[in-house]
């Protein structure tokens, strides 16, 4: 073979595959293309439109990788929609009807590991004391969002046995973490932990409450409105389990 052509040969299969890595590596990004304060926003008259302006294009939506969707789905800028509905559960359902975004996560097998090693690195240690009221809010909502997701059915079973204990050892910490920050985290914020923890054992058939109202146990488990739970009851039994 001549070697001006052997040698433009090897170039150009190295440069394609020196493309195709740099297109499997490259992520695709997208940020919300309205958000509160701008003219945009004030410019729609409703929250449904609001809503519509917040959806990802369907042709960016599948190209985007779990863990920077995960990512634009705790920053949702319009979350007044988590707080529209009388539990938890309604919070989050009206949020999946309305952003597609979460409609496409929940539907990724692999969404449960990323949320759960998101949920892992999230602590006090991000938190400035420097920051406005309005900012100190935003933080402690991210994680209300988080185990709002993680508690969801479709998550929560995607877990294998050693990834629902590396949970509840999670939601252990951030329990213990918002206990000693009562100042910041407040309302349904500390229940939501807990519901996490509820909703791991009673997967793994391992919830033990006193079940001679079972209807009232299970409204609690699917609304996320735990206001018949002993907490204390359920932290124990997770502190139990989860070191097994």
């Amino acid at each position: 073979m001549n070697y001006k052509i052997f040698l433009f040969t090897v170039l150009s299969l190295l440069t394609c595959g020196l493309n195709a890595q740099i297109a499997i590596n490259k992520k695709v990004t997208w940020d919300y293309p309205v958000k509160p304060g701008t003219e945009e926003w004030k410019k729609c008259n409703s929250p449904e439109e609001i809503y519509q302006a917040l959806q990802i294009p369907e042709n960016v939506l599948k190209t985007i990788d779990t863990k920077s969707l995960a990512q634009i789905c705790l920053n949702y800028p319009a979350p007044a929609v988590f707080y529209l509905f009388n539990t938890p559960q309604q919070g989050f359902d009206g949020f999946y009807r309305q952003f597609n975004g979460i409609q496409e996560l929940m539907r990724r097998k692999d969404a449960g590991s990323h949320l759960l090693n998101k949920y892992a690195g999230m602590s006090m240690k991000d938190f400035n004391p420097l920051w406005t009221l309005e900012e100190q809010g935003k933080f402690v909502e991210k994680f209300y969002y988080m185990e709002l997701f993680l508690a969801q059915p479709v998550i929560m079973q995607s877990f294998s046995k050693e990834e629902r204990k590396i949970l509840m050892k999670e939601s252990l910490n951030k329990f213990d973490m918002k206990l000693s920050r009562g100042d910041l985290f407040g309302g349904l914020n500390p229940m939501a932990t807990v519901w996490i923890m509820a909703r791991a054992l009673h997967t793994e058939n391992k919830l033990n409450l006193d079940m001679t109202n079972y209807s009232t146990i299970t409204h609690s488990l699917e609304s996320g409105l735990l206001t018949d739970f002993d907490a204390i009851a359920v932290y124990q039994q997770v502190k139990s389990y989860s070191n097994e």
